[in-house]
């Protein structure tokens, strides 16, 4: 039995090491090992390897795949999936979803300070679009009043020009005499 256990060992061994894992991976579950993953900032392979859909969730979003995340995310319950389902839908430009995702969180956890805080700065950010599109012609007009002060001041110099000019003329006319 011994040589039957040693054989099965020195088998787990060799092909634990052949996949690029370590002796101590053998004895841990994929979130574990995910963990260390994750820990390391191998963020896209923590994502691979994690089986919890709320650490799969956050490794893509860490690795910056926040449409993966945004999926993993939309499947969790309770007011930290939904606070991160904002957070990937922000990243992504879907404000709208996301001030509904950050909702549904405060509305869970009505003290969640970060949730709240999100999203008051995406309503801030949705504002300031609404405004940009709003005001496209005062953005316009500014740059034509610029115009007119630099034609303005160039006007001015011209005839600050002119005038150094008459001046010349009246002194070598003056000068002449």
């Amino acid at each position: 039995m011994s040589a039957y256990l040693r054989i099965i060992l020195c088998m787990l061994f060799f092909s634990s090491t052949s996949y690029g894992m370590s002796w101590q991976d053998v004895w841990w579950r994929k979130d574990q090992q995910g963990m260390k993953l994750l820990k390391q900032g191998q963020n896209a392979q923590a994502a691979q390897t994690f089986e919890a859909l709320p650490w799969k969730g956050v490794a893509n979003y860490r690795a910056k795949n926040y449409d993966k995340a945004e999926e993993e995310f939309k499947q969790q319950t309770g007011f930290e999936g939904d606070y991160n389902l904002g957070n990937s839908l922000a990243l992504q430009e879907k404000y709208p979803e996301a001030i509904e995702a950050y909702e549904r969180a405060i509305k869970q956890n009505p003290k969640f300070e970060d949730a709240i805080y999100n999203r008051d700065l995406v309503k801030k950010i949705v504002e300031q679009q609404k405004a940009n599109k709003q005001n496209p012609k005062d953005n316009k007009d500014n740059k034509d009043n610029k115009d007119n002060k630099d034609n303005k001041d160039n006007k001015d110099n011209k005839d600050n020009k002119d005038n150094k000019d008459n001046k010349d003329n009246k002194d070598n006319k003056d000068n002449k005499d």
